[in-house]
């Protein structure tokens, strides 16, 4: 796409896969910081094939996180993602600007 980044599409998966999943999570996280995830049924797919971040995206980020200079050395994504500056950035590299 005239290597303009574009938003990506999840595709279904085509392979019917027997595997369900049941996900407990507590009402208090902050009190019992666990989360039990029950797999019933094997899978019957191979796993996906690893996926690596394209190099034009990883450069724009590490360009971003570069800027944020110092305010990066006590960072978590919480904070990256409500940082002004970062969040400019981003959008302007991915062509999402307001109109």
């Amino acid at each position: 796409m005239n290597g303009k980044l574009a938003r990506g599409k999840l595709s279904l998966w085509l392979q019917k896969c027997q595997a369900t999943f049941d996900i407990y999570t507590p009402q208090d996280l902050s009190k019992f910081p666990h989360v039990v995830v029950i797999c019933h049924n094997p899978h019957s797919h191979p796993t996906p094939a690893p996926v690596k971040t394209p190099p034009a995206i990883l450069s724009v980020f590490e360009k971003l996180l570069s800027d944020m200079d110092w305010h990066l050395a006590d960072a978590t994504p919480r904070r990256i993602v409500l940082d002004s500056g970062f969040m400019y950035g981003l959008r302007h590299a991915l062509g999402w600007t307001a109109e």
